[in-house]
C-alpha cells in the first residue's frame, strides 16, 4: 500500500484547497467587464439600428439633417467602444484564466489616450 508522508498530505490537501477557491478576482473582474461591454454594444447597437431606420423611413438620405446623423454616428461609436471592451475584458480574463497564476500581473492591461485616438496593450507573461 503507498504511504504518504505528511509533507505530501498537506500539499495535496493544499492543492485541493485551492482548487475549490474557484476562479480568482481579477478573472471575475476581467470578465465583469467583458459583460459590461457586452451590454453597452447591445444598447448602443440597437439604438443605433433604430435611428437608421427612422432615417431611412424619412426618405431623408443622402440629405439628412447633419443633428440627425450626429445621433447616429455616436451611438455607433458607443457600441463599438463596448465591443472593444467586451474583447478586451475576455482575452484578459481568458489568458488569466490559463496563465493559472495567482498573479495578476502576470497580464496586463495599459490604456493609452492621445490627441488623435487611443488604444489599450495587453501584456503578458506565461
Amino acid at each position: 500500500a503507498p504511504s504518504f508522508t505528511a509533507a505530501q498530505a498537506e500539499a495535496a490537501t493544499t492543492a485541493d484547497e485551492h482548487k475549490a477557491e474557484g476562479p480568482s478576482a481579477a478573472v471575475v473582474a476581467s470578465l465583469s467587464v467583458a459583460g459590461a461591454g457586452a451590454l453597452v454594444t447591445t444598447v448602443a447597437g440597437a439604438l443605433a439600428l433604430r435611428q437608421r431606420n427612422v432615417l431611412d423611413a424619412a426618405g431623408c438620405a443622402p440629405e439628412c439633417s447633419g443633428g440627425e446623423v450626429d445621433v447616429l454616428r455616436r451611438r455607433s461609436i458607443v457600441a463599438d467602444l463596448g465591443l472593444g471592451v467586451a474583447l478586451v475584458g475576455v482575452t484578459l480574463g481568458v489568458l488569466l484564466l490559463l496563465s493559472g497564476e495567482e498573479d495578476a500581473r502576470a497580464v496586463a492591461l495599459s490604456p493609452w489616450a492621445g490627441p488623435r485616438g487611443g488604444g489599450a496593450a495587453l501584456t503578458g507573461r506565461f
